[in-house]
């Protein structure tokens, strides 16, 4: 990518320290895409194990410790926008 042709036809002046770094972003971004793009393969090579950690949501089978929130009660709990869009603190109900 010609970060100098972008900008000089988006009429932007950019100094060669600002080019270098536009460019050293661009191959950052070029090595991670390469690996999100694998990443699908690496899941799906993942071998199951049941004794593991499976994820924050407790499975069906899993029975409630008392400790573990689920999502009604995460939900119920999490702070609401008061009329003029800013968090307002909600009791939490026990």
């Amino acid at each position: 990518m010609d970060i100098k042709k972008i900008a000089r036809s988006l009429r932007i002046r950019l100094s060669d320290a600002e080019i270098a770094e536009f460019e050293k972003d661009f191959a950052r971004l070029d090595e991670l895409s390469g690996i999100f793009a694998d990443l699908p393969s690496y899941i799906s090579n993942i071998p199951e194990n049941p004794d593991s950690f499976s994820g924050a949501a407790l499975r069906p089978d899993e029975p409630n410790d008392g400790q573990t929130m689920g999502r009604d009660e995460l939900l119920a709990n999490a702070p609401k926008l008061s009329k003029d869009k800013t968090m307002a603190a909600v009791p939490r109900t026990v």
